[in-house]
């Protein structure tokens, strides 16, 4: 039997701008990528992701053969500050190209196509490309396409308890099942463990604790109340008072029953994250957190509150590779000088400050 694939031609493919008449077909080809989640969960993933980032539209487009999907592509807006000025900026995420249309350009066309379409739509705007997870695969593509490497190579850092180890092969799973909530008192300061996103007290805390001199997320309550509407009974919050004053939180997923991924965290000093830390990794019960860093500062307070930096030999050895963070001006064929933005390097990761959950 013929498979009705080959009636396909993938030199004949389209590039056309996303329709939801499409959206079926998109999602289906995002199935591989998406394994993860079942099939209901994959539609509620695309609807969070595409349709209700409170920000600007995404700019999506679609390769198309005989009206068959065969490639999909996006960039997802988001708002960074810097300065008390609003910088637009745009990640590409969730590239997908069928196999049997892969080495035929059409990455390379659906990024041109998304890049054309920023600069129409923003023409008058300056707006900042920045990619945190590029692979072996794409790297090539995109440095033809004029985007440049950081000097911010992105390096998961892992946290092990041996204690919750044990309880983890231990104890039952109805045992490690946690309360909504819990307050526990640390050294004067008051410490709240919690499934609950609290919008406002997390915007308020991230306006006054944020440097002026890097771009930072906006997070503000139309940031966290989207950001963790998706699985939100993945996430835990922990938040560090003093005299009911907010210190700092920690936001972190859990990935697996044993493994946990801190989403994104702030804190007024060293001393409050290290007691935030110590609290949700008793109360969670998780064997394994992992965090990353780019800076200079943030790996040096992970390393002293007992984080390990994955190995780079083992990485190379087993083929796992970690890339920097590459960024780009919106202009089509953008100049050496146009990576400098008000007076700041893009490639410079110093001038950024970047967490887990500014990725999508």
């Amino acid at each position: 039997m013929v498979s009705h694939e080959t009636n396909y031609n993938s030199s004949n493919y389209k590039i056309k701008r996303y329709s939801p008449t499409y959206k079926p077909q998109i999602i289906e080809l995002l199935n591989g990528m998406w394994s993860e989640y079942e099939k209901s969960v994959r539609n509620e993933l695309f609807q969070w992701r595409f349709e209700e980032n409170p920000y600007e539209k995404p700019v999506m487009f679609i390769a198309v053969d005989k009206e068959k999907v065969v490639g999909f592509r996006s960039f997802i807006s988001q708002i960074f500050i810097r300065e008390g000025k609003k910088y637009l900026a745009f990640s590409p995420t969730d590239t997908i190209i069928h196999r049997q249309y892969r080495r035929k350009g059409i990455i390379s066309a659906l990024n041109d196509k998304c890049i054309m379409e920023l600069n129409r739509i923003y023409k008058d705007q300056s707006i900042i490309l920045i990619n945190t997870s590029t692979s072996k695969p794409s790297m090539p593509v995109y440095l033809k396409q004029h985007w440049q490497k950081s000097n911010g190579l992105r390096r998961f850092y892992f946290k092990y308890s041996l204690l919750n180890y044990l309880k983890y092969f231990t104890v039952t799973n109805k045992n490690r099942k946690r309360s909504k909530s819990v307050i526990l008192i640390q050294k004067k300061y008051t410490i709240e463990i919690t499934s609950e996103i609290k919008s406002n007290e997390l915007s308020e805390f991230n306006n006054q604790i944020r440097n002026p001199k890097r771009w930072t997320n906006i997070r503000d309550e139309k940031f966290f109340s989207w950001r963790y509407s998706f699985e939100p009974e993945k996430f835990l919050c922990t938040y560090c008072y003093f005299d009911k004053k907010l210190q700092g939180y920690i936001i972190l997923k859990h990935t697996t029953e044993a493994k946990g991924s801190i989403d994104q965290f702030e804190a007024i000093n060293d001393k409050v994250f290290r007691i935030m830390l110590r609290a949700v990794i008793k109360y969670s019960k998780i064997p394994q957190v992992r965090s990353y860093a780019f800076l200079p500062e943030e790996k040096k307070l992970l390393k002293k509150n007992g984080f390990i930096a994955e190995p780079v030999a083992l990485l190379k050895k087993i083929g796992r590779l970690r890339f920097p963070v590459l960024v780009r001006p919106g202009k089509i064929q953008p100049e050496d000088k146009d990576f400098i933005v008000d007076g700041r390097d893009i490639r410079n990761i110093e001038n950024w400050h970047l967490q887990i959950a500014d990725r999508h």
